[in-house]
């Protein structure tokens, strides 16, 4: 499984998985699509789940909008929905960690 669950599964023995595990093979970004300030900009990611994270910190920012990550293949990696809930998926994962170093004094 991925680090963001059944959102970007892993699909063993599969070239094409997305999840992240073939990502030091990759020479390739993944592009994060995004709008600010009512301009379409991009930023070249190593990894799908660096482009997530990207997006969710802007977006918790208030900074941009998604729109869609696309793979080194140029195919759409995620958009729609299953890009907001793998932004979702991450913001949350940043708040646990916030959560337990703040009640803990060290992360978990």
């Amino acid at each position: 499984m991925s680090r963001f669950g059944e959102l970007i599964p892993h699909r063993e023995d599969d070239d094409s998985c997305l999840c992240g595990c073939q990502d030091e093979e990759r020479s390739a970004p993944f592009v994060a699509h995004y709008w600010r300030h009512h301009v379409r900009r991009e930023e070249e990611c190593g990894s799908l789940a660096e482009a997530v994270q990207f997006l969710a910190n802007g977006w918790s920012d208030g900074d941009l909008s998604q729109e869609a990550i696309h793979a080194p293949d140029g195919s759409i990696a995620l958009a729609g929905q299953e890009l907001l809930d793998a932004i979702s998926a991450e913001l949350e994962r940043q708040n646990e960690i916030t959560r337990t170093t703040d009640n803990t004094g060290s992360p978990a």
